[in-house]
């Protein structure tokens, strides 16, 4: 089974937010199932404060 992640879910892994802890968690555990959309890095570096500096 594949699991897709969405931005918000995926910047919990790259920004310190609430849930950060819990869902690399989860992520470190289904690593080969987690997918994300060929936008994923684009809508990360949008969503990071410091963008892609």
């Amino acid at each position: 089974m594949a699991f897709y992640l969405d931005a918000s879910a995926a910047a919990k892994l790259v920004m310190r937010e609430p849930e950060s802890a819990a869902m690399a968690a989860w992520a470190a555990s289904h690593e080969s199932q987690v997918i994300g959309s060929d936008l994923l890095r684009t809508e990360l570096l949008r969503a990071h404060p410091l963008g892609c500096a």
